[in-house]
């Protein structure tokens, strides 16, 4: 019976294939099979049932029994699972198995529903590990979250080590790293946290206590931040709400400063202050350490100021070419470029205001020029000029050049290179000589005077000297000088023929400026030729012995003076020639004249005393009763004392001898040289009477003379 119920009960079990529980088994296992349940194998089937499920329900009871979390696998749950499916065996730990497997698939739902989300340490993550802590079963997606959360922790905790007195630490550029570091390895953090936000803000505070930090660094560095960028830093700081700390207080203190100097800076533009206010705030820019905006316009303020100062030296008080002739003279239009950049100046230069005055000046000198070398140029275009034009034009021109004297005096002391000198120079020049030219219309000037003037005529400026003053003039000295050479008494050994002098007589029709003066010389000197040759008619028409050898001479004087070239003037000459020859013929055969006599007529009248004492004593020697004249000097002059010879009765006067008589016996006792010479056989050694001075012509020479003189023109 008991094997009948068992062998139903196992049957009923695989036929239905109903899970059965393990209890049900065991107690069928339990009862005695027959030996027919034994050998159908029955028993067997059931054993195989048994021992399986047995062991499946002791893993099943220690997977739920384990307390270590995390120590079962999922993969083992799934694994009992699928196992105990397929015994089909009801055990008691199976409903205890699938409530730790539906909490484990509860668990990954809400970790896969979290990881799939943004993650929130604080609001979601936390929550969940906390509350599965103890989870016995090793989920990945819990595992992974755990991991997450492990990496967000250890990051927290990395950072509030750097935050702590992250403000106070020198090296901010570290700082800077760390903080990079910190942000970056956030960004790749898995779940949400919540100092994130605050890394990149104390980057930012980083950042900027950084950047603080190169203003006092700068000196040592030789690096300056601009103005603009510690303006921005500490904007950001205000920002970042950390301008209280101690290192932007400096940064604060540094900017005011700056600040302070663009102001002051500003304020000397605006004012066009002097150089040394520039040169102070130039100064005061070196104890700060900011890139200054103003400075470099500061800097080339100054440096254009000194290069204009530099420029103008030329042009200002002793520096100019005035005071020193060897420099060159100043352009004006450099002058006009300095008073142009002076504009652009932002200093206020007191050299400024003079080289304003010199170009006043050199442009009132300028104007002053021009307009006295317009009237210059007027006076320069007369055209006909008569004799009470010629009154007012000298006095004119006199006060022209002495305006140009004046103007160039000026003009010269500003030392400019005034295109005006040089033609106010040629214009004195031009009006020198034309006051000359018209000086001769009242006076008749000499030939050389002339001839200077034409010469210096040759180097006038071409463009003046071709006006019609200057062209007229020159026209009128030409005729002077053909006027003065003609005239006889200026013709400088040149005689010119009467016909030449009636020619340039007639030409004075033609110029257009009247010599009245060299006009009347020219008529005068004609008159003056038919004056002396109507003398010439008059002299040769005496007899040979009316004509005067003085009277030849004067004629042939007033000839050289007065008369043009003719044969009147050549016969003149001729015959005074002639007789100088002759004359000169007499002196060789006479010799020179006796005592102090020079002329020849002293020298003729000597032999013709000699010849008459010759005669005196031949007649003496005849018996004869001669008169009683000195026979020194052959002169029987009644008012002079004679000496008496006491032995030849000859007279000689006192002043003849040389002698003056001392007592009446020395008169009475005289002896005359010849009768001491007869007596004794001596002479006295002055020779007394018997000397006579110079050759002792030939009676023969002295007949030829006389024929000679025979065929003279005078007597």
């Amino acid at each position: 019976m008991v094997s009948k119920v068992l062998t139903e009960n196992i049957f009923l079990l695989w036929s239905n294939h109903t899970t059965f529980s393990l209890p049900l088994i065991v107690k069928c296992h339990s009862l005695q099979p027959s030996k027919e349940e034994q050998n159908d194998g029955t028993v067997e089937g059931l054993e195989c049932q048994i021992n399986p499920s047995r062991s499946l329900g002791g893993q099943c009871k220690k997977c739920i029994l384990e307390k270590c979390p995390a120590a079962i696998e999922v993969d083992v749950l799934y694994r009992l699972k699928s196992e105990m499916l397929e015994l089909q065996v009801q055990l008691p730990e199976v409903e205890m198995l699938m409530d730790l497997l539906r909490h484990v698939e509860s668990c990954q739902a809400r970790c896969n529903e979290i990881l799939n989300g943004p993650i929130n340490l604080k609001q979601n993550v936390e929550v969940l590990l906390q509350e599965l802590e103890s989870i016995t079963v090793n989920i990945p997606e819990l595992k992974l979250l755990r991991q997450y959360h492990g990496d967000a922790v250890s990051w927290i905790s990395h950072f509030n080590d750097v935050h702590v007195n992250i403000h106070e630490r020198e090296d901010q550029e570290n700082v800077v790293d760390e903080l990079q570091c910190i942000l970056k390895q956030g960004l790749l953090l898995r779940i949400q946290v919540d100092e994130l936000p605050l890394v990149e803000v104390e980057l930012k505070k980083a950042y900027c206590r950084k950047e603080a930090l190169k203003v006092f660094n700068a000196s040592a560095r030789r690096t300056k931040m601009t103005l603009f960028s510690i303006q921005q830093l500490m904007e950001e700081a205000a920002m970042l709400q950390i301008e209280g700390e101690q290192l932007f207080v400096d940064v604060s203190g540094v900017l005011a400063a700056a600040m302070h100097w663009e102001e002051r800076a500003a304020h000397i533009f605006a004012t066009e202050a002097q150089m040394s206010d520039f040169e102070d705030v130039i100064r005061t820019s070196k104890d700060i350490h900011v890139i200054l905006p103003s400075l470099d316009d500061v800097k080339d303020a100054i440096s254009m100021a000194k290069s204009w100062l530099k420029n103008s030296k030329p042009f200002l008080g002793s520096s100019f070419p005035a005071a020193h002739p060897s420099c060159s003279l100043l352009k004006v239009e450099a002058l006009k470029e300095l008073v142009s950049q002076s504009k652009l100046l932002k200093i206020s230069l007191e050299e400024r205001t003079m080289i304003h005055s010199v170009l006043k000046n050199c442009l009132e000198w300028e104007h002053d020029s021009c307009s006295l070398l317009e009237e210059v140029d007027c006076l320069f275009n007369t055209n006909n000029i008569d004799n009470a034009l010629i009154n007012g034009l000298i006095p004119k021109i006199e006060h022209l050049v002495t305006m140009i004297e004046s103007i160039l005096e000026t003009g010269l002391s500003l030392g400019f290179d005034f295109d005006e000198i040089p033609k106010l120079q040629n214009a004195r020049s031009i009006l020198q000589w034309c006051s000359k030219a018209l000086s001769f219309c009242s006076v008749a000037p000499a030939l050389p005077g002339i001839e200077s003037l034409m010469e210096n005529a040759e180097h006038l400026p071409v463009t003046c000297a071709s006006s019609a003053l200057c062209s007229s003039l020159i026209d009128g000295v030409k005729w002077l000088k053909k006027a003065s050479e003609v005239i006889p008494v200026s013709c400088n050994g040149k005689i010119c023929k009467l016909s030449d002098a009636e020619e340039v007589l007639s030409e004075v029709q033609r110029i257009k400026v009247s010599f009245p003066l060299m006009v009347g010389q020219l008529l005068k000197a004609i008159e003056k030729h038919k004056l002396w040759k109507e003398q010439i008619l008059i002299f040769f028409g005496l007899k040979t012995e009316e004509r005067s050898w003085s009277k030849l001479l004067q004629l042939k004087e007033l000839g050289k003076d007065d008369a043009f070239s003719c044969c009147e003037l050549d016969m003149v000459l001729s015959e005074t020639e002639k007789v100088e020859k002759w004359k000169l013929h007499c002196m060789d055969i006479v010799g020179h004249p006796v005592g102090d006599v020079n002329s020849l007529l002293d020298a003729l009248v000597k032999i013709k005393h000699t010849l008459d004492r010759s005669l005196y004593i031949y007649k003496k020697s005849r018996g004869c009763n001669p008169r009683d004249p000195c026979i020194h000097c052959f002169s029987d002059i009644k008012d002079q004392e004679l000496l008496t010879c006491s032995i030849c009765k000859d007279c000689y006067h006192l002043q003849c001898l040389g002698a003056t008589l001392g007592h009446q016996s020395d008169a009475e006792a005289y002896v005359c040289s010849y009768c001491q010479f007869i007596g004794s056989g001596s002479i006295s050694r002055n020779g007394g009477a018997l000397r006579f001075g110079g050759k002792r012509p030939e009676l023969n020479m002295l007949i030829e003379l006389l024929s000679d003189a025979e065929g003279l023109c005078v007597g």
